[in-house]
């Protein structure tokens, strides 16, 4: 047996633990920035810091957080949850699994029926191109520019992580600008297997294509025979003001993709819907992408829960109250500033803030952290600034949003 090693100087530091076991530049980065928040709990909206003071969620971990931090019909569902079920066995016959498939199913459009369970966007998305590899017999997969689909298989080669980083290069992949018709339909063709997007990018700095484009490329789709999928991950179960965003395009898919708020925060999961058509390649594979952790008893009973609550229409009605309470208050600001703030956009709960200069953006989110809002700088937009709250979120913690945003704004320009 080997007995427990002994390290000279244990750090007691969060960051010199991290730098020391973890991640020496996850460290060096968190040290640049300055005074990072360190979390000692939360609650709702709220993460606290170690200091006591608290941070408004504005950030949600790109949607994970739908239903809050520690949202009390979740924790009290897996703990009494735990007297009866575990993760469960993926070889065997699984009733939660099956209920929670039928769940998702029931709250999307006809065709979409058949249900495979994943632990994240990422795994959900590869299984997605997987899906429409076999389908049409092809293997080229079409993607759009400053897209993010995950970091796992073909989704890591449609993604582009940063402004920093390059896509992965393959020959089989192809790329297009977001929102651009015409590079759509001469990209998708009967060479494609699958045409894969996001409803509306996030990472991009939340760009909004126009009804017109999905419609476009769906036709296309249909015309060359190229499965159609659509990453809901971060704007489906709600995030829009709809249950998905598909709903506001008028769009069904042949694949949709969901993850994150799948997991009320507690347990991953995430799901690839498809319709019998496409499940008909996998017609003798009954266990396919098997995954020790995929669709488990728990997970399941979570995500079943996750889409009980948010397609509740008086839920998602508050979602559109609380949207266009933020997007007001998120105009009023950039009308304030004009100097500061060059534009905002938005649909429901899902809104970006994008700034005059890229040279003050991590200013503005170091003050927005300082006066106890936690948002996020968009990965692929070197001037925008994500603002996606808990979709629990009340219109007087709006208003309290609002307040801290104006003084995080003020302490930028002096």
């Amino acid at each position: 047996m080997t007995a427990d090693r002994q390290f000279a100087g244990e750090p007691t530091d969060t960051l010199d633990v991290l730098e020391r076991y973890l991640s020496p530049p996850r460290a060096a980065f968190y040290r640049a920035l300055g005074d990072v928040p360190t979390p000692s709990g939360s609650d709702g909206v709220f993460i606290y810091h170690s200091d006591g003071r608290d941070l408004l969620d504005c950030r949600s971990a790109g949607g994970v957080f739908n239903l809050g931090h520690r949202n009390p019909r979740i924790r009290e569902l897996v703990t009494d949850s735990l007297n009866s079920v575990d993760i469960g066995d993926w070889l065997l016959p699984s009733v939660d699994r099956g209920t929670a498939a039928r769940a998702i199913a029931k709250v999307l459009p006809d065709p979409l029926e058949l249900v495979t369970f994943g632990t994240s966007g990422g795994e959900a998305v590869d299984m997605a191109c997987d899906l429409a590899r076999r389908h049409t017999g092809r293997e080229r997969i079409v993607g759009t520019d400053n897209a993010y689909h995950g970091q796992i298989g073909t989704a890591e080669l449609l993604s582009q992580t940063g402004a920093t980083s390059t896509r992965t290069v393959s020959p089989q992949i192809g790329v297009v600008p977001f929102g651009d018709i015409d590079a759509a339909l001469n990209a998708v063709n009967d060479d494609v297997a699958a045409f894969v997007l996001e409803p509306i990018q996030a990472a991009a700095g939340l760009i909004i294509p126009a009804y017109e484009y999905l419609q476009a490329v769906r036709r296309r789709c249909n015309e060359t025979g190229t499965v159609l999928v659509v990453d809901e991950v971060q704007t489906g179960l709600g995030r829009t003001g709809s249950m998905w965003a598909i709903d506001i395009f008028g769009v069904v898919p042949d694949v949709l993709v969901v993850g994150k708020g799948l997991s009320g925060g507690v347990y991953p999961i995430s799901a690839c819907i498809y319709t019998r058509e496409i499940g008909r390649a996998i017609s003798d594979t009954p266990f396919f992408r098997p995954s020790s952790f995929s669709g488990s008893e728990l997970g399941c009973r979570v995500a079943r829960s996750v889409v009980e609550t948010v397609s509740d229409a008086k839920f998602l009605a508050s979602v559109r109250e609380c949207g266009g309470l933020l997007a007001h208050g998120l105009n009023e600001l950039v009308k304030r500033r004009p100097t500061l703030f060059a534009a905002s956009r938005g649909v429901g709960l899902m809104c970006a803030l994008e700034l005059a200069n890229p040279d003050t953006r991590m200013s503005f989110v170091r003050n927005c952290w300082a006066k106890g809002l936690l948002v996020s700088p968009a990965p692929n937009h070197a001037r925008a600034v994500l603002m996606m709250p808990p979709l629990i979120i009340t219109t007087d913690q709006v208003d309290l949003l609002l307040t801290r945003l104006s003084e995080a704004a003020a302490l930028t320009q002096g």
